[in-house]
């Protein structure tokens, strides 16, 4: 789940120019979800990371929670498929950015 977490916050830098840290969200994914929805992310990404979050994630943090390998891969393929969304969400505002600076008009 951490490198979902490092990319909400590639994510968040590219639509808020801000990092989490720098806009003064709380390190929980709950408030990076709702900085990440305050700053017009696509509503597709957020409600996958909030079900993520809730059924998946916070449940898990329990150290008595225990994870078949089946399972475990699943999550692995849900985790590739939030990194993907974030980032490729990422690359296009990116890319709309500099199209707008390299041809203002």
């Amino acid at each position: 789940w951490r490198a979902v977490e490092s990319s909400m916050d590639v994510y968040f830098k590219a639509i808020s120019t801000k990092s989490f840290d720098e806009a003064g969200v709380q390190r929980n994914w709950a408030a990076k979800i709702k900085a990440l929805n305050g700053s017009g992310a696509d509503d597709k990404i957020t409600l996958f990371l909030d079900h993520i979050r809730d059924r998946y994630r916070n449940p898990q943090t329990h150290p008595d929670e225990p994870v078949a390998v089946e399972e475990a891969q699943r999550l692995f393929s849900v985790a590739s498929s939030a990194i993907e969304q974030m980032l490729l969400a990422a690359s296009q505002k990116q890319a709309l950015i500099v199209s707008a600076v390299e041809s203002p008009f």
